[in-house]
């Protein structure tokens, strides 16, 4: 557990999964097409209050992580999982932009009275 999570920061755009839904969020990026990841909130059972991630992109110049899911105590936490395995998937393929287009505000910080 990091001690200050909200000072994680985030390179891909983080966006509602579903408009109705408050906790629970896709990453974007600037280079690939849908979503890149995923990470919902445990709202009930034994899990309840931890957060939920998994890598979700595939295809061409996107290598499967070794570890693609795991959960984490805080949502900052789990999106930083997500994105460093999407970095890690990426690496030295075309996908592997040095400088990608900066994402607009995003959804999830907005929610979490960030940025």
């Amino acid at each position: 557990m990091v001690d200050e999570p909200e000072k994680i920061a985030l390179a891909l755009k983080w966006t509602k999964t579903w408009e109705e839904r408050e906790n629970d969020f896709v990453a974007r990026s600037p280079v690939y097409e849908d979503s890149v990841g995923r990470i919902y909130l445990h709202e009930h059972g034994a899990q309840q209050g931890e957060w939920s991630w998994s890598f979700t992109a595939h295809g061409e110049g996107i290598a499967r992580p070794k570890i693609h899911n795991g959960m984490a105590p805080s949502p900052r936490e789990a999106a930083k999982a997500v994105e460093n395995a999407w970095f890690e998937a990426i690496k030295g393929s075309p996908l592997d932009v040095a400088d990608p287009q900066k994402p607009s505000k995003n959804s999830y910080a907005a929610a979490k009275g960030g940025e």
